[in-house]
């Protein structure tokens, strides 16, 4: 009891030492948060251009993409015919062949912007011709889906498809 009864309080320069301890832990915390809360935004922002790649590259295998007539193409001039209709494997095919100038390098046909939590996404699609030795005349067509968002690529895609009509039996 009388070495309590001795103690008159906390003196200034604990108080102001706990106070320093405690903005040093905060300040260090405080950075994490903000670090991850920026990797997280990182994050989201990568899964839904991956999302938006894979929707797209669905599309565009099954024959149900559409190459939309208000966008401004920067890379390709595109015929009347290929635009505002579902691409089934020859116009996919003719599509490659109107458009072989382009290079792997090249982003591709511009679809439509999609805006999604407050980021705008930009989708190209690159179609390519592949025709191995043993498959001269029946081509594979290679599709690249690129997403780009404030000017960086988020994601990156490709798939092969294959002629319909091959495998399938005739009636002679």
């Amino acid at each position: 009891m009388k070495a309590l009864a001795n103690e008159k309080g906390l003196s200034l320069i604990e108080v102001v030492a706990s106070l320093l301890i405690l903005s040093v832990a905060l300040m260090f915390l405080s950075q994490f948060l903000v670090r991850s809360f920026a990797i997280s935004g990182n994050q989201d922002n990568r899964q839904v251009a991956l999302n938006l790649a894979r929707q797209t590259m669905e599309e565009w295998k099954t024959g149900n993409g559409i190459i939309p007539k208000d966008v401004d193409q920067e890379d390709v001039t595109l015929e009347e015919d290929f635009l505002e209709k579902p691409l089934s494997y020859q116009l996919l095919s003719d599509i490659c062949t109107s458009t072989n100038q382009l290079s792997k390098d090249a982003n591709g046909i511009r679809l439509a912007d999609l805006s999604i939590n407050d980021r705008t996404y930009q989708t190209y699609v690159l179609p390519q011709t592949i025709r191995p030795d043993s498959m001269k005349d029946n081509p594979l067509i290679r599709i690249v889906v690129k997403v780009f968002s404030n000017d960086a690529k988020d994601a990156e895609l490709e798939t092969l498809v294959p002629n319909p009509a091959v495998g399938q039996e005739t009636d002679s």
